[in-house]
């Protein structure tokens, strides 16, 4: 259900003490990984970090971090439902995470869903200052590398929009999937990246 979804442009969405709802909003936020940028405070930090970026090594412990309370607010919308079903996606390969570690601790990451040449960013976190924002580096440098057309963000907030993303209209966002995650040959496909392309993108993702 979920890949039929995505592929669609929904997604789901759960609030605390109500029903599971699916969403397609307009207009939607994406990021194509060539309009990324971080400011240079940012990317100084980073460059001179001894941050690590590793992709699939923890994704559990990255939803997990994703699902914890934030300073402000205790609610989430991963509920032990959702975080097994990306989790299976996970082991299916078609969802993926990207961590960030230092000194051995995660201290940030994001996670998501591949579908052709789209990826579908579910949610990110950190506990330590640019913890998540190198994840986010990391990913758009791996979208980058393989050619994917963007990374859907789902709705618009001005700290995506400082980082590139753009807010899109509906029409234009479904046109642009359905492009995206069909074989050349114009059939509609659902397709993971194989595990170990993934794994070796993930190399020097920092300094890419």
């Amino acid at each position: 259900m979920l890949l039929a979804a995505y592929s669609l442009g929904i997604f789901p969405w759960f609030m605390p003490g109500e029903p599971l709802f699916w969403w397609s909003p307009n207009p939607r936020c994406v990021l194509y990984p060539d309009d990324f940028k971080l400011p240079r405070r940012s990317l100084r930090f980073l460059r001179n970090s001894r941050f690590e970026i590793t992709l699939n090594k923890c994704f559990s412990g990255v939803i997990d971090g994703c699902a914890a309370p934030r300073s402000y607010s205790s609610d989430t919308w991963i509920s032990a439902d959702i975080r097994e079903s990306y989790i299976r996606l996970h082991e299916l390969g078609y969802a993926h995470s990207v961590e960030t570690w230092l000194d051995g601790q995660l201290i940030g990451g994001l996670y998501g869903v591949a579908l052709g040449r789209v990826f579908f960013g579910e949610s990110m976190f950190h506990t330590f200052k640019e913890g998540s924002r190198a994840a986010l580096m990391g990913t758009t440098a791996l979208l980058k590398k393989y050619n994917f057309h963007f990374m859907d963000c789902q709705n618009p907030t001005d700290n995506l929009e400082d980082m590139g993303a753009r807010a899109i209209s509906r029409k234009q966002f479904l046109r642009e999937l359905n492009e995206a995650i069909r074989f050349d040959e114009g059939e509609r496909s659902i397709i993971p990246l194989r595990p170990g392309e993934w794994r070796a993108a993930a190399k020097n993702l920092l300094s890419s």
